[in-house]
């Protein structure tokens, strides 16, 4: 069944668990069962894309009911873009309607917001889908 069904066998594992909390010994004896997880690699050297990007469109014909086929080939370029996702983003924010009014752009890569428009100024970011830490 379903969750909410009646004949659900639920796992034993909720035994090991109270209150949604793991018993700090009980972690540290599973914690011996599961091995870490191996860092994360990018490997610049390897794997390269090509220089150009191919695509098949398939399309019909509906007046002559033929099938057509074309080919198209793009120019691909590698961009380093967290060096310009920091200026794109604070660029995004400062000219959103629901923050310009709280902020402003400096220098290209922060915003400026004074201290009695901060509180509006997170708000209108968490309905733009972003979340702020809170300051210190």
């Amino acid at each position: 069944g379903d969750r909410y069904s009646r004949q659900r066998q639920p796992s034993w594992l909720c035994l090991f668990f109270y209150l949604k909390l793991m018993p700090a010994d009980l972690k540290q004896t599973l914690l011996a069962f599961v091995p870490k997880p191996q860092a994360t690699r990018i490997n610049e050297q390897g794997d390269r894309l090509p220089d150009t990007f191919k695509m098949q469109v398939e399309r019909v014909n509906y007046l002559t009911s033929e099938n057509m086929s074309e080919k198209f080939e793009f120019p691909l370029t590698v961009m380093k873009v967290e060096r310009l996702a920091p200026r794109d983003l604070a660029a995004l924010i400062a000219n959103a309607t629901l923050t310009k009014r709280f902020c402003q752009l400096m220098g290209g890569r922060g915003l400026v917001v004074m201290a009695m428009h901060e509180g509006k100024f997170r708000n209108a970011l968490r309905l733009l889908g972003y979340v702020l830490p809170p300051m210190k």
